[in-house]
């Protein structure tokens, strides 16, 4: 029994959500489905964005560094921890810059040094944008909802309606785009 699907693509200006259930996705998407298996659908959104955007923790091994600043791989929200030549280092021992992008070395501090030493091993937490990663959800969702491959026109009384097969992206494709909008900063329709 097909299912009657009706969407609204958020629109966020505030990115401090922290989680993203089907009750909320039911604010953008109506559907007839139960909670359990939109929950399904949002899952298998949600394990896609992070194949694309990787782990929220950042594991990072650097050696050789010269000078006092370090520049992470990803922006970081916060530090876990900062081993520096098997020393684990106090919060006071190190900086993080405003944009999450360089690590600064204190010259005091628990353990005060001038320069990084040889060999770091660093734990944190990589910046994320969460209204991005609930927009592309939704999109998600919204694509296996209404994906229905062969389907070229329905009619219920004397309603009708035909697709062109030209108009319509393939899924793959479709599927592709919204995944790719979340590395080159959004812009999804």
């Amino acid at each position: 029994m097909p299912t009657a699907v009706s969407v609204t693509l958020p629109t966020f200006t505030v990115v401090a959500e922290t989680g993203f259930t089907v009750t909320r996705l039911r604010e953008f998407l109506t559907s007839s489905l139960s909670d359990s298996a939109l929950q399904l659908y949002l899952d298998a959104a949600m394990d896609a964005i992070d194949d694309v955007l990787g782990p929220l923790t950042v594991h990072e091994h650097v050696h050789g560094i010269h000078g006092e600043l370090l520049r992470l791989a990803a922006e970081a929200d916060t530090i876990t921890t900062v081993v520096e030549e098997g020393v684990t280092l106090a919060v006071d021992d190190y900086t993080l810059s405003d944009s999450g992008a360089i690590l600064r070395r204190r010259h005091a501090g628990t353990h005060p040094r001038h320069g990084w030493g040889w060999r770091l091993d660093l734990t944190y937490f990589r910046k994320d944008d969460v209204a991005e990663r609930i927009r592309a959800a939704v999109a998600l969702v919204k694509l296996e909802l209404g994906f229905q491959p062969g389907l070229v026109s329905q009619s219920i009384g004397t309603w009708s309606e035909t697709y062109s097969a030209t108009s319509m992206k393939p899924y793959a494709e479709q599927r592709a785009e919204i995944l790719a909008s979340l590395s080159d900063g959004g812009g999804l329709v």
